[in-house]
């Protein structure tokens, strides 16, 4: 099945405030109410599905406040989870129960299912990749241990968010994304598109495939690149 794929942070979600917020650990980002009737009227005519490192309960948040944007899929922590609706009971993995319990002062990031996340002390960030390495290493789990700012998180594969739109018969036709984890399903996408501050990795990669950068970061980016995707699907403006 084709579909139009989409990143949120960076991509669809910004800091900057608009008419529809999603809450986070440490507060909102916000999605733009021109951006939610862009992607209404593409979903009636092309399947939509989120692929995020974001978990169920949060891409929750913010698809109850889409009710008229159809959603064909969800791809979350970063491939790792996979599911046609956000409705489904979560299938925790026991393991990260047990490393959580190893770093009683890291802040464990609640609700993701097959991965650890946490919020490292600034004290003890300088070591926690190595720490983390040599925990998994002790309870003999074969995991990837990568950060993302100031979290660290510990999975048994590589992020991978191409895997998981596989495992739900997806194809990447058009694909917009902002960051190192969206590269694969960039690399696989018909079309694709960036805002003007994505990963130079991913600018330099829409280049080569003839895509689409807009020349417009946060809320006009993402109104600008949804723009270009409709007119991919519906040959028309909207």
């Amino acid at each position: 099945m084709n579909a139009l794929v989409i990143d949120l942070d960076g991509t669809m979600l910004h800091q900057e405030v608009e008419a529809i917020k999603v809450r986070g650990r440490s507060g909102y980002t916000y999605f733009s109410g021109r951006a939610a009737e862009i992607l209404s009227q593409i979903s009636c005519r092309m399947p939509i599905v989120i692929a995020t490192a974001r978990n169920n309960n949060s891409v929750s948040g913010l698809v109850r406040q889409l009710p008229e944007v159809e959603f064909a899929g969800f791809v979350m922590e970063n491939g790792l989870v996979s599911r046609t609706t956000l409705e489904a009971e979560p299938s925790c993995d026991p393991v990260w129960d047990q490393v959580a319990t190893a770093f009683p002062d890291w802040e464990r990031l609640p609700y993701y299912e097959q991965c650890f996340g946490a919020i490292v002390p600034e004290s003890a960030r300088n070591n926690a990749r190595k720490k983390l390495n040599s925990v998994l290493e002790k309870l003999e789990i074969k995991g990837y241990v990568y950060t993302e700012r100031h979290k660290i998180f510990a999975s048994r594969s590589a992020p991978d968010k191409l895997a998981g739109l596989r495992r739900l018969s997806i194809e990447p036709y058009i694909v917009l994304g902002n960051d190192w984890n969206d590269l694969e399903i960039m690399k696989d996408g018909s079309y694709t598109a960036v805002l003007a501050d994505a990963a130079p990795i991913l600018q330099q990669l829409v280049c080569r495939n003839r895509g689409y950068k807009s020349p417009w970061k946060s809320h006009w980016g993402t109104i600008d690149v949804l723009l270009w995707a409709a007119k991919i699907v519906m040959n028309k403006e909207i």
